[in-house]
């Protein structure tokens, strides 16, 4: 973070982007980009950050990286996680309590400094963030009230406080994104309900051990009684849980920053936009399957059957056949069902019926440059098709997944077949059968489905995001299927070829496979 600040105050042209931030755009030729700046431009959502954040000049950055760079020496220890009510006191107060107020702090000192921008102030005579703070003119300026101080506040007549404490909603007419007063109120709000939350530690409030077990529904059996126990004691299934709310709100965070971008300007740098949804989507899939990875490694290292007797989770394990079965007839049905909305659509263009297909003018071309960043995206039946491609494709990375944590603990018949290589992935007869007890294979199966997931969904909205023109024109379901899987299957091949003939370096079949994705994307 301290190098990100460093390069952004040393090397970019942010001052030049801040005097024009629609004409001046990125450029990957040398040359003269606007302002006089000569050179290759930097602009990305850490522009967008700074403004939002009321950076005008490269003193503040340079603050903030010695902010940054000291930040190493306050890093939890790994001891404090056997706490729960510390670690609950810790996230509840100090980051998501104190780190909104903070951040509403600083979203109210950038009011004034944006609204200058706004009206075209240059930002060289804006004056700085603490001359705001010291020099209660400068605000007056702005909002007049604000020259009679606190006595409004405590004498309740808020409404004259309406300049600067009001809810705009929708998106700013200006800059597309959030209003920045709307998001420090909302940081405002949920600063209090989560101080208020974290009253749980020194025996005020309630005790999580309590509360998990006295949660008994019915076809539970002892219902959570023991998970206080599990989460505390293994790292593993407390990492696998952190992983799952981490890799839902990264998916949130995806769709948030195009749909309602909280950031100045953000909704009109289409590059900046789509490299955001691609960079939060593929980090969200790998931390769903870190989810299941160490999850399989809990039901492996630290799960005790004989100690877990009619809990909620031995209950989920022995319901395993049940679960598994209902998830695969999901999987047919959805796969089935995309294939034939798509041979469908083919067989009426093939047999010259047009008016039989599902079809729409949802999405006709639009002018470049002429879309309207503060409506909402227009979906049509194409995204209606593309929709049961996402539901198949992650329904069946689901399937393998959980089906790998819920076999997972047969895997102590060949506990080390992590370190074997990939010389058998699928076990034939002779072999022992450990194809269906390995976690190994089941996780390395969930990432190929994870990356065909996730490959789906960054194309399609690459097709709706990416550029001015959204077209009508059903995906062609080849390409959506077989992105990635296509591709990543003959890349192995043929490295695996090259190594049987020794004619290239052996490499671990797992680092072709894992990058490969990541390369054909």
């Amino acid at each position: 973070m301290s190098g990100m600040y460093f390069h952004g105050a040393r090397f970019s042209n942010y001052k030049t982007w801040l005097r024009d931030t629609i004409h001046i755009g990125p450029k990957i030729l040398n040359g003269d980009v606007g302002g006089g700046f000569q050179g290759i431009q930097i602009i990305s959502i850490f522009f967008q950050i700074l403004r939002a954040f009321r950076v005008t000049s490269e003193l503040q950055l340079y603050c903030t990286i010695i902010v940054w760079f000291h930040y190493h020496k306050a890093t939890p220890k790994l001891v404090w996680f056997q706490d729960v009510e510390f670690i609950l006191n810790h996230h509840l107060a100090g980051l998501l309590g104190l780190g909104s107020l903070s951040w509403a702090g600083i979203k109210s000192i950038s009011l004034p400094i944006n609204q200058f921008i706004n009206v075209g102030v240059d930002p060289k005579k804006i004056p700085l963030t603490h001359e705001f703070i010291l020099n209660r003119d400068l605000l007056t300026q702005l909002y007049p009230n604000f020259a009679k101080g606190v006595i409004i506040f405590f004498t309740l007549n808020w409404s004259k406080n309406s300049e600067f404490l009001t809810l705009h909603r929708g998106l700013d007419i200006v800059t597309r994104g959030l209003w920045l007063m709307d998001i420090t109120n909302h940081h405002l709000a949920i600063a209090i309900l989560f101080l208020i939350a974290d009253v749980i530690k020194w025996g005020i409030g309630h005790s999580i051990k309590d509360i998990l077990e006295a949660h008994k529904v019915p076809f539970t059996g002892h219902g959570h009684k023991g998970l206080y126990e599990i989460l505390t004691m293994s790292r593993h299934a407390q990492l696998s849980l952190n992983l799952a709310m981490l890799g839902s709100l990264t998916i949130v965070v995806a769709h948030h920053m195009y749909s309602m971008p909280s950031y100045p300007y953000l909704a009109t740098d289409y590059g900046t936009q789509l490299s955001l949804f691609t960079h939060q989507m593929w980090i969200s899939g790998f931390l769903i399957v870190g989810v299941v990875t160490h999850e399989t490694i809990f039901m492996v290292r630290d799960y005790d059957s004989t100690t877990r007797y009619n809990d909620l989770l031995d209950r989920v394990i022995r319901h395993y056949d049940a679960t598994i079965s209902h998830l695969n007839c999901v999987c047919i049905f959805l796969g089935f069902h995309s294939f034939g909305l798509y041979i469908h659509n083919d067989t009426m263009s093939a047999l010259w019926h047009p008016q039989d297909m599902l079809l729409d003018t949802s999405g006709d071309l639009v002018v470049v440059g002429s879309k309207v960043t503060l409506l909402s995206i227009p979906l049509g039946t194409d995204d209606f098709l593309v929709h049961h491609i996402h539901a198949f494709t992650i329904h069946v990375m689901v399937l393998i997944l959980l089906k790998g944590v819920l076999f997972a603990w047969s895997s102590r018949l060949i506990p080390n077949k992590a370190n074997l290589g990939f010389c058998f992935p699928c076990d034939g007869p002779g072999r022992g059968g450990t194809y269906q007890v390995s976690i190994w294979d089941h996780v390395f199966l969930g990432i190929f489905w994870m990356y065909n997931s996730i490959l789906v969904v960054i194309f399609h909205f690459s097709w709706k995001m990416q550029s001015d023109i959204w077209g009508s024109v059903t995906f062609s379901l080849m390409f959506l299927f077989n992105d990635s899987g296509y591709w990543q299957k003959l890349i192995e091949s043929i490295v695996w070829t090259h190594n049987k003939l020794k004619v290239a370096p052996t490499t671990q079949g797992v680092t072709n496979y894992l990058l490969g994705g990541i390369a054909t994307t």
